[in-house]
């Protein structure tokens, strides 16, 4: 049974790293790292509910922008120091974009990313948010 399940990982994290490189950006290797990495069910996650062309959750923030430009930032974020989230285990980056990429849960333009990552340093999710605390 070991075994199996250590074959079944194996895969599968072949499997996600084939899904991050299909996308079309220069930089990929960067987001596959061990202690910043983003994995394919949030990437999904991050489309599904921040992706202008996905109107599965209008009431959340949303993306503007393409899809290899939101992974752009998320490696340059890679360099920002995370932040404890009070009340989480979870820590937050905040990358502050030169243009607007999206509008916030209010509708208000922002330039301002927040990426969530876990105490590992995989991502969580990414949103365009005013808050920079």
């Amino acid at each position: 049974m070991l075994f199996l399940i250590s074959n079944t990982q194996q895969w599968l994290d072949n499997v996600r790293r084939a899904i991050i490189y299909q996308v079309p950006f220069c930089g990929k290797k960067n987001l596959l790292q061990k202690t910043y990495f983003l994995t394919s069910i949030s990437l999904a996650h991050i489309l599904e509910n921040h992706y202008y062309k996905i109107l599965r959750h209008p009431e959340k923030s949303e993306f503007t922008i393409d899809v290899a430009e939101i992974l752009s930032y998320m490696k340059e974020a890679h360099e920002k120091n995370p932040r404890p989230i009070f009340g989480s285990l979870n820590f937050k980056r905040v990358f502050e974009a030169k243009e607007c990429i999206g509008v916030d849960k209010n509708g208000i333009s922002s330039a301002p990313i927040a990426f969530i990552t876990d105490n590992s340093g995989k991502i969580i999710t990414a949103f365009p948010s005013i808050l920079t605390k």
